[in-house]
C-alpha cells in the first residue's frame, strides 16, 4: 500500500471513533487561510517521512506518520486537559500495536505525545506514529 493509502486508513480509524467533528488530512489539502472556521474538536493526520532500515535482501521502510488532535478550552483548564488527554489517549488506544489491516506493515508504535501548540484557548497535541513497510524483494 502506498503512503497516501495508509494515511486514508489512520484517518479512517481515527473518524470511526466518533469523537471528533473534524477529521482531515493536513498534508493534500490546501493549506488552511487565516479565516478558516474548524470545528472542534479536531483531529489531522499526515505522512511525515520515512527512512531505509535495510536493502537486502528485502528492503525495509520505517514510515513516520503525525495525528494532531487540537481541543478548544470552554469548560476552564482543567476540563479542557482532561479532554484533550481523553482524546489523545483514544487515538493512540486505537492505533498504537496494530497494523489496521493494512498488508506488508509492522504493528504501528506511538513513540510520542506532546503539546505542538495552546493558542486562544485552543490546546494542540502531536501524536507520532511509525511502522515498518515490508517493501517486495529486489531482483536482479
Amino acid at each position: 500500500m502506498d503512503v497516501a493509502g495508509i494515511e486514508d486508513v489512520l484517518i479512517d480509524t481515527v473518524k470511526a471513533l466518533g469523537i471528533f467533528a473534524t477529521v482531515d488530512s493536513a498534508g493534500r489539502d490546501q493549506e488552511p487561510s487565516a479565516d478558516t472556521v474548524f470545528s472542534f474538536p479536531y483531529a489531522s493526520a499526515f505522512f511525515i517521512g520515512d527512512r531505509e532500515v535495510a536493502k537486502q535482501p528485502r528492503p525495509i521502510d520505517e514510515l513516520t506518520f503525525g495525528v494532531l488532535v487540537s481541543v478548544k478550552n470552554v469548560r476552564g483548564e482543567s476540563a479542557a486537559a482532561a479532554d484533550a488527554y481523553a482524546l489523545i489517549d483514544s487515538v493512540r488506544l486505537a492505533i498504537r500495536g496494530k497494523t489496521l489491516g493494512i498488508e506488508d506493515i509492522g504493528p504501528f508504535g506511538c513513540p510520542t505525545r506532546e503539546m505542538v501548540g495552546y493558542q486562544d484557548g485552543v490546546m494542540t497535541y502531536l501524536l507520532i506514529f511509525t511502522c515498518r513497510q515490508y517493501q517486495p524483494l529486489v531482483g536482479e
